[in-house]
């Protein structure tokens, strides 16, 4: 998003970023959150959508991002109490998940960017989403395998408000990778902290703004 946003759009964002810290917060004092790893489940969603200008086909794509979830599942697959694919990433699916007390663990595989995940209906899930549907915070962690760039000056991370613990969502922060051949020395926590506060996640998308202010 190249356009310089208006005070309007900067102080409804402020409204909304305070507002999900609050919910987050009260969650947190309610003890709202799923269970544990070692018992809970890690599900893993795959997007069927791709992205036409990739050097690589739809076929190979498409055909990564499920290589990429079966070599997860079958590495990690002792860490839980059990591991599942969701072979298509449909909005309503994640929003289940994101509610069930036993899914400890997300993983979401596609593109994307830092605040969205593409789904195979050809929208986007967004961070305002995933806030309002984490009825449990996962005590394990959320894995945003895509592309991190920051797009707009609004782009919270995704899964910022659905974990106990914040600094268990990893992304690749600001960053792009290949679609096929993910480095994966470019995955990271994105927050060093266990919880965050507007200032602190403003802070963070101000770090990449002549990404979405200068995007060439």
């Amino acid at each position: 998003m190249s356009d310089i946003p208006t005070e309007k759009h900067v102080r409804r964002f402020n409204a909304r970023l305070r507002r999900a810290v609050k919910e987050h917060d009260k969650k947190l004092d309610n003890g709202d959150v799923s269970l544990p790893s070692r018992i809970g489940k890690l599900v893993i969603v795959v997007s069927n959508r791709v992205f036409k200008y990739s050097q690589y086909t739809a076929e190979v794509q498409r055909d990564a991002f499920h290589e990429e979830a079966d070599a997860i599942a079958d590495l990690r697959e002792g860490y839980y109490g059990g591991v599942e694919i969701r072979r298509s990433a449909i909005g309503l699916d994640i929003v289940q998940d994101l509610e069930d007390r036993e899914v400890s663990d997300m993983i979401m595989i596609g593109h994307g960017a830092i605040d969205c995940f593409w789904l195979d209906s050809g929208g986007s899930l967004r961070w305002r989403a995933v806030a309002q549907h984490a009825r449990y915070l996962k005590q394990g962690r959320i894995e945003q395998r895509m592309c991190g760039h920051f797009n707009s000056f609004d782009a919270v991370p995704m899964g910022t408000f659905a974990l106990q613990d914040q600094q268990k969502l990893v992304a690749t922060v600001g960053e792009t990778i290949d679609d096929v051949v993910p480095d994966e020395s470019l995955f990271r926590s994105v927050y060093h902290k266990s919880q965050n506060s507007a200032d602190d996640i403003n802070a963070l998308i101000k770090q990449y703004e002549l990404q979405y202010k200068d995007p060439a």
